[in-house]
């Protein structure tokens, strides 16, 4: 009955890896071992449909640049980065989302393009801020707005 709850509480149908290192549990249980609070833990219709975009971008990153270029536009926009560089969203049921893909994003030898056309698209679809808000470092949002500025100066 538990377990029943915890799925209609937004957890895919094939739960986490993670579950099964918890042993047999409740929501309480489940919250105590993942360090969240599962039970309250719901998602708009909205922002499952853009996590579920997220997860299926994950198989392509490592093809085309495009599809890294979608996934950290689409984290940055909509809020989630967070989520998934700390495997939030892996341990909602959106197992193979974490870190290691976000991080992939940009390890491909592409990811001063990656982060050019990320700058662009934010630029054209008011995402700016939250390019800065991620780029904490100091000097780093000034270079990630160079690698735009000096792609726009080739065309």
């Amino acid at each position: 009955m538990a377990h029943q709850q915890i799925q209609s509480q937004n957890f895919p149908a094939q739960a986490s890896s993670r579950a099964g290192l918890c042993g047999q549990f409740d929501s309480d249980d489940l919250a105590a071992c993942w360090g969240t609070n599962a039970k309250t833990r719901t998602r708009s219709a909205e922002q499952r449909a853009i996590i579920n975009k997220l997860h299926r971008l994950c198989q392509k990153i490592g093809h085309e640049r495009r599809y890294r270029v979608e996934m950290v536009c689409l984290a940055l926009k909509h809020g989630l980065v967070a989520d998934v560089t700390h495997y939030k969203l892996w341990d909602e049921g959106w197992e193979g989302l974490g870190e290691r893909q976000w991080d992939t994003c940009f390890e491909m030898g592409d990811s001063e393009l990656v982060i050019a056309d990320v700058v662009e698209r934010a630029r054209r679809e008011n995402f700016l801020d939250a390019v800065r808000d991620y780029c904490n470092a100091p000097g780093a949002f000034e270079r990630w707005l160079s690698y735009a500025d000096r792609q726009a100066c080739l065309f």
